[in-house]
């Protein structure tokens, strides 16, 4: 699809601002906000560094009524180090945008989505934002597994945690969301939830995510590989984060609300072993993975130049 047809299908209140060199779709009350800030469609902003960051060091843009995060698209995987900040078509900030939108309606806690930008880089290309509502009294669930990992969290919030992550897993799974990137990273744990008591999780980073009204096994299966990967990455070979009671406190939760039962419920009780079951038969780490991992290692880009605060 190409960009016409998406900023003729925004969701409503939001309207675009067209420039020489790049489009800026805005919801209305942010508008007058943004283009103070120089964030219009022919300029990247004057955003201020923020204390959260992600694959990439993240801006921020003091609202009357909170702050906004500014994310700037960058190439993950082997491309971050050839064309990090370049794009051949302007369309995924305005999809994300959109299918955020769906994906609140759905009841599933997601930042809201202020603004969409491109702008056409020098020579070619273009380069790509998205500036979302900043979710205050969380953190990502990496900076809580690292605090898990030095005893700051007790074995009861651990376990809490776990399970509190997994019905959250369970509930995208069942609305169909297939989230293309679900890692720790880019689910957002309330203080609540770390305190004990119940809060929200919330889903980050839709970019080039699906919402669909099923998912099969393997597209669910793939997601959670995708998890286990990024924490067992991470684990030091004495004292892991990931123990086995809390895997299974997390896939008995993730069970439950996939059918959207309890965890008492006879069914529930009995498939998490057989989800455990499959992912142990695929593994966690196909030998593609082993081999991106070798190559990040050998160029300088583990895991740790990728983790961020959220």
């Amino acid at each position: 699809m190409g960009l016409r047809p998406l900023l003729d299908d925004l969701p409503d209140g939001y309207e675009v601002v067209e420039g020489e060199r790049g489009v800026l779709a805005v919801e209305r009350a942010f508008r007058a906000v943004l283009l103070e800030h120089g964030f219009g469609p022919d300029g990247a902003g004057r955003a201020v560094a923020s204390d959260l960051a992600g694959r990439v060091a993240l801006g921020e843009i003091r609202a009357p009524d909170g702050r906004l995060v500014v994310r700037h698209y960058h190439h993950g995987g082997l491309l971050r180090w050839v064309n990090s900040e370049r794009f051949g078509e302007p369309a995924r900030p305005f999809d994300e945008l959109r299918l955020s939108a769906r994906v609140a309606a759905r009841g599933l806690p997601t930042p809201r989505v202020i603004a969409a930008w491109a702008r056409r880089a020098p020579l070619f290309g273009w380069r790509l934002a998205l500036v979302t509502e900043r979710i205050e009294g969380a953190s990502d669930s990496s900076h809580v597994l690292e605090r898990l990992r030095v005893g700051e969290l007790g074995a009861a919030v651990g376990a809490h945690v776990f399970a509190t992550v997994g019905a959250f897993v369970g509930r995208l799974h069942r609305e169909g969301l297939a989230h293309t990137d679900l890692t720790p990273r880019n689910l957002l744990v309330e203080d609540e939830i770390l305190e004990g008591r119940e809060g929200r999780v919330w889903a980050l980073d839709l970019d080039r995510c699906r919402l669909d009204a099923t998912l099969s096994d393997d597209e669910r299966h793939a997601g959670l590989r995708r998890l286990l990967r990024y924490v067992v990455r991470r684990d030091p070979e004495r004292a892991p984060v990931l123990s086995r009671a809390r895997c299974a406190r997390f896939l008995r939760a993730y069970v439950a609300a996939l059918h959207g039962a309890s965890e008492a419920d006879p069914q529930s009780r009995g498939e998490w072993r057989s989800e455990w079951r499959a992912l142990a038969r695929h593994g966690s780490a196909s030998r593609v993975h082993r081999i991106g991992w070798a190559l990040e290692e050998l160029f300088g880009g583990g895991p740790e130049t990728r983790d961020g605060r959220g």
